[in-house]
């Protein structure tokens, strides 16, 4: 699949930015007013960032009212209605802790921002998980690997800039997301090679397979087109074994790193960069392997136009 960039930034800032008001939902109640604004200010932009972006990739923006309203059959109109409803809830938490209404509901609303945040980003992960003519993407692990990044994003993001909302048993939480988001990662990254296509090939795509095997002769167009242009981006094995190198490399084993130094350090400042240079690879990592979800998906489609 072609990565583009927009369908990127939607879904790696989106989910910062929900991953940052779950754990909000989770800490916020009880914690200091302004640190909490401050926090669940950012996690809105973000969040409204990524939704933006997506903007741009529906090439006509105007279309997306018309797409909220297919929400009982469609996960991207869920998805919509959903990024709608939390970010009014997270809005409404945070009007709730600056001017100190809503006393009452304040911890209802914390819940109920922590789930929709969760629910959002499994929405956003359902839109690719849906597609069978995409063997890789159509597995659970895919949900798994979207809400563990927002999980580990937020997280990170809230050590990195706030961290006295965390106590000292978050700390260890901060670091079991590292790893285990990154192993989900892994897992699905393995399950994606050793599937491939599926069941599919040429003699399935075409409805030959009954005359035996089949080679094609020539591709159905002579130039590309909107298919082979958008389903028929190709990595070379070469460069996405590097890439995949590089994104665990900064995605996990740097902030490993940085987690120790940070740990161990007792200089103040110092401590304050290694944690911002924490949330800066971590971000870097789960951009990087978000571009490869994209680049290294194969569509059967291409069947018709080269031997897979």
């Amino acid at each position: 699949m072609h990565p583009a960039v927009s369908i990127i930034v939607f879904s790696t800032f989106s989910g910062v930015g929900f991953g940052i008001c779950f754990w909000l939902g989770v800490l916020g109640p009880n914690a200091n007013a302004q640190t909490v604004i401050i926090a669940g200010f950012f996690g809105l932009v973000l969040a409204v960032i990524g939704l933006l972006s997506s903007l741009f990739h529906l090439r006509r923006p105007a279309r997306a009212v018309r797409a909220l309203s297919q929400w009982r059959s469609s996960w991207l109109s869920r998805e919509g209605v959903m990024a709608i409803v939390t970010l009014s809830c997270v809005f409404l938490f945070l009007v709730g802790r600056f001017f100190n209404l809503f006393i009452d509901l304040v911890t209802i609303l914390a819940v109920l921002m922590s789930l929709l945040s969760l629910a959002t980003v499994y929405s956003t992960a359902m839109i690719y998980t849906q597609l069978k003519a995409i063997p890789a993407w159509h597995t659970i692990l895919t949900p798994l690997v979207y809400i563990g990044f927002a999980l580990l994003s937020g997280m990170a993001f809230i050590f990195s800039f706030m961290s006295s909302l965390l106590g000292d048993g978050m700390l260890l939480v901060n670091l079991v997301l590292l790893l285990g988001s990154w192993g989900i990662w892994f897992l699905w990254v393995l399950r994606s090679d050793r599937i491939g296509l599926g069941s599919s090939n040429v003699e399935t795509a075409t409805g030959l397979g009954k005359f035996g095997n089949i080679t094609p002769f020539e591709p159905p167009h002579l130039g590309p087109n909107y298919l082979t242009r958008e389903m028929g981006y190709t990595l070379p094995r070469s460069k996405s074994r590097l890439l995949r190198a590089t994104t665990l490399t900064i995605g996990l084993v740097i902030p490993l790193l940085l987690f120790c130094f940070i740990f161990f350090s007792s200089i103040p400042w110092l401590v304050e960069v290694f944690k911002f240079l924490y949330f800066c690879s971590a971000f870097a990592g789960i951009f990087i392997s978000r571009w490869l979800f994209f680049a290294e998906a194969r569509h059967t489609t291409m069947l018709y136009y080269r031997k897979e």
